[in-house]
């Protein structure tokens, strides 16, 4: 069980597979390395394959601080020059497809393409929305506002097991943890980065409204959008 050590904080990864691009998966908020197991199994054949546990995240450290997407740019940034990766194409479901976003336009020279699997760049919200959502989760009932978050996530076909699953390790994650993304997650202007991204971009949507498809063509003139059917917002484990 590999692990890189950033100015103290541990961040597990898995390295598997050979072969170019090498492809970089990042899971989205409160989730981990492990929800990106199909994708591996399938593009190691043909591909260097590396995950990552964002810090505060799976079994990467935990350090009480500020969770922000710039934060978790330079430690994936980092980890890629540690590894080698050579022009990666990443990719990145939910908040991982932010970081994914704001990487691709920091380093557009040094990333292949860029993979957004159903991650909300376009909201919509108020900011006083955006203010009532943060405080639900900073609130003493964070678990439950949690978990009734996740819960909308799904649909009527979603496996109860995996329901299970992904309830409990999103539970899992520390409160700090959880209220710090949540804040940053949402308040974060997503569209100088969207502008700024020259490299080639796929938008995977689960089509449940997170792609406002015209901001994003507007932002992003050569993106490609395709969508899923019937699927929940963790596609990448409903429709591998």
């Amino acid at each position: 069980m590999p692990y890189a050590t950033r100015n103290g904080v541990r961040l597990f990864y898995t390295d598997s597979g050979i072969g170019e691009p090498p492809l970089l998966f990042v899971h989205g908020w409160c989730c981990d390395h492990s929800h990106w197991r199909y994708q591996v199994s399938a593009f190691r054949r043909r591909h260097r394959v590396v995950t990552v546990d964002l810090r505060g995240h799976g079994r990467s450290s935990k350090p009480e601080q500020e969770y922000t997407i710039e934060g978790f740019c330079r430690d994936v940034e980092w980890l890629i020059g540690q590894l080698g990766l050579r022009r990666p194409v990443v990719v990145g479901h939910s908040m991982g497809g932010i970081i994914a976003l704001h990487l691709g336009a920091r380093k557009r020279r040094a990333l292949s393409a860029v993979v957004i699997v159903d991650s909300p760049i376009f909201p919509g919200f108020t900011p006083a929305q955006v203010d009532a959502i943060i405080q639900a989760f900073e609130g003493p009932a964070f678990q439950q506002v949690t978990g009734q978050m996740v819960d909308s996530m799904f649909e009527p076909t979603t496996p109860k097991a995996l329901r299970a699953q992904i309830r409990k390790g999103v539970l899992s994650t520390p409160h700090h943890v959880i209220a710090s993304t949540m804040r940053h997650r949402w308040r974060i202007d997503n569209g100088p980065a969207a502008a700024a991204l020259k490299v080639p971009t796929l938008f995977v949507d689960a089509g449940r409204g997170f792609a406002d498809y015209e901001r994003l063509l507007q932002a992003i003139p050569s993106i490609q959008i395709s969508r899923t059917v019937g699927t929940g917002h963790f596609l990448q484990l409903e429709a591998p």
